[in-house]
């Protein structure tokens, strides 16, 4: 595959999955700008990846798989205060910033996703996107057992903040 055979490929990825890329930003981040470096960061992680992906797993396994730790690398290391206490009013004009169509359920939903581990943000995206449990498993390396548990105190946990 030539260069230029190589970059339209990726770029076409990338088109596809923007949203998905998006969504798992929005999730470890709170400002604009901070979002913006995540999504080129986790773009340029893809690309740095692309040449590795054998097609030995699910093209979407592999690209949640480096979103998803992309996105855990740079909150750690920029020492991200994802769980910082926002009030419910201030969290949507943010993210109304980003979606102006989004409702306040989805507001309400991602303010509360804050207050989540990075793990545990992992988790709920993968299940909101509705990707299977075995997918989950090869995506975080935890067993689908310990997921299952796992998304039932997410979601007990999510409704205790709602």
């Amino acid at each position: 595959m030539s260069n230029k055979e190589k970059q339209a490929a990726f770029e076409a990825l990338i088109k596809d999955h923007d949203l998905l890329i998006f969504k798992i930003c929005r999730a470890y981040v709170n400002s604009r700008e901070d979002l913006q470096d995540l999504y080129q960061d986790i773009v340029y992680q893809l690309w740095k990846s692309y040449d590795r992906f054998r097609g030995e797993a699910k093209l979407s396994t592999w690209l949640y798989k480096v979103c998803l730790y992309t996105a855990l690398n740079n909150t750690k290391q920029k020492n991200l205060a994802v769980k910082h206490a926002l009030n419910l009013q201030n969290e949507a004009q943010a993210i109304q910033e980003y979606d102006h169509t989004i409702d306040q359920k989805i507001a309400q939903l991602y303010h509360a996703i804050g207050f989540l581990t990075d793990v545990e943000k992992a988790i709920i995206i993968l299940y909101l996107e509705q990707r299977p449990y075995k997918e989950m498993e090869n995506i975080l390396g935890l067993s689908e057992n310990v997921l299952r548990v796992r998304v039932a105190r997410i979601k007990d946990k999510l409704k205790k903040i709602m």
